[in-house]
């Protein structure tokens, strides 16, 4: 449009755009194009942990005239300014980042330790006894009772693990980004 190559273009009533090329807004009285409303979209959870923060969402509601919208618009589109400017860096980690990132964080670790567990067995090997002192006595003498002394007890406490990252995992990780079992 400002090359002059169209004359005519849809757009958002709301669109930062229309006052900085002083574009005419015609009314769509035949109702061609649905009319857009904005609406708040959060986690299921919100509502339970921080129920003051739904409150002032919903108290916003019908409080920004269409002209603040398209200056707030035009702010963000023409001028550049980011959308992260009005929360500080501390609180998109705590809000945002870390929430989204706990089921990755919490799986790592889990998987460290489930894996530092079987491999402590192997210290048997250097004389450093534990659960792989009977599985490897057991494995020489060829005895399956005496490997499954070693192997029952590092199979538990691997499975111990497993169910206790489990029940950090619904404590930590909010409830809308945690993954429902079927």
């Amino acid at each position: 449009m400002n090359k002059g190559a169209i004359d005519v273009v849809d757009a958002y009533s709301t669109d930062g755009e229309i006052a900085y090329y002083d574009l005419q807004v015609l009314e769509d009285d035949l109702q061609h194009f649905p009319k857009y409303y904005p609406l708040y979209i959060y986690r299921a959870d919100l509502s339970e942990r921080l129920p003051q923060v739904i409150k002032t969402l919903q108290q916003l509601d019908g409080k920004i005239s269409e002209a603040e919208m398209t200056k707030m618009n035009a702010r963000a589109k023409l001028d550049k300014v980011p959308e992260n400017q009005g929360l500080p860096k501390i609180a998109q980690l705590r809000l945002i980042e870390l929430p989204l990132a706990y089921r990755s964080i919490l799986a790592g670790i889990k998987t460290s330790a489930i894996i530092n567990i079987g491999t402590a067995t192997l210290g048997a090997l250097i004389g450093a006894g534990g659960y792989g002192q009977p599985i490897l006595t057991g494995i020489r003498l060829d005895d399956i009772g005496l490997i499954l002394q070693g192997a029952i007890p590092a199979a538990a406490l691997a499975l111990l693990a497993q169910g206790l990252f489990e029940l950090a995992e619904r404590w930590i990780v909010p409830k809308g980004l945690q993954v429902k079992s079927r």
